[in-house]
């Protein structure tokens, strides 16, 4: 059960508030690349949420959920107008297709669900910076009563934020979403690599050469093992952001540079690479 509450979280949190901004970028992309980038804006902007609502001492959670519900009731409103579901759901299938051998690493992942703790001394500080960040219902301003340190913000929370998020800020599902973190940033970097590849090569080419860079090389893959998970997120957020960043200049598009702010703030707020 607890799997499946912090899927579902994980489900809605990459698609909102992302999907706002479908309609703006469709015209851009094919429909896959559109969902892709639709994720990439979702998690990158849960990332940076955070930082706005420390500074101004508010519940992380009430913000999320006061966002989530409003995105949703946005998003129905403007695919209702605008008649673009049906035409979006039609169109979904030939995505799917598209993502190709990328379904492999759905495979490969799924019995990472069922693991105890991501192994790792690394993946051990990722848990209590997350347990803060629930038990504070935010960013907490020093990592008491876990260690005596007075300040908090040494290391980039946002990987722990994404977590946070995906328990929905209750402790009782943290392990749960701490695991779906961990191993869902492999599949981000893969998505990631593979739309910045396909402005290079075909597209069928790019998802084959970034699920082979998951699946076979020793970078990410030996990144598990030790837990550098935010590390490999951050470079997935680099990706998206280079991809958004060249179609852009390519386009002369303004809202696709615009765009680009969202994974480009997301990568320090994540790793400091």
């Amino acid at each position: 059960m607890n799997n499946l509450i912090a899927f579902f979280a994980f489900s809605i949190f990459s698609v909102f508030p992302g999907v706002l901004v479908y309609h703006f970028i469709s015209k851009h992309f094919s429909i896959a690349t559109n969902c892709i980038v639709i994720v990439f804006i979702s998690l990158s902007f849960w990332v940076i949420l955070p930082w706005f609502v420390f500074a101004f001492q508010g519940n992380l959670f009430l913000v999320s959920s006061l966002v989530l519900i409003l995105s949703a009731l946005f998003g129905i409103v403007q695919f209702w107008k605008r008649k673009e579901a049906k035409k979006f759901g039609t169109t979904l299938f030939k995505g799917i297709k598209e993502f190709g051998a990328l379904w492999l690493l759905l495979l490969y992942f799924f019995p990472l669900g069922d693991m105890l703790l991501p192994p790792g001394n690394d993946a051990a500080m990722h848990g209590y910076i997350s347990r803060l960040i629930v038990n504070n219902q935010g960013l907490p301003s020093s990592y008491n009563p876990l260690l005596p340190i007075q300040e908090f913000g040494s290391y980039s929370a946002g990987y722990h934020s994404l977590a946070a998020y995906f328990s929905f800020f209750n402790e009782q599902y943290l392990v749960k979403a701490i695991n779906l973190t961990t191993v869902s940033v492999y599949l981000l970097f893969a998505l990631g690599l593979a739309v910045l590849l396909s402005l290079f090569v075909r597209k069928n080419i790019a998802f084959l050469a970034a699920v082979i860079s998951v699946l076979m090389s020793r970078v990410p893959q030996g990144s598990f093992g030790w837990g550098g998970n935010s590390t490999v997120l951050a470079f997935a957020f680099i990706f998206i952001a280079f991809f958004l960043f060249i179609v852009a200049y390519r386009r002369n598009s303004l809202v696709l540079f615009t765009l680009t702010a969202f994974p480009l703030a997301a990568v320090p707020l994540t790793h400091a690479i």
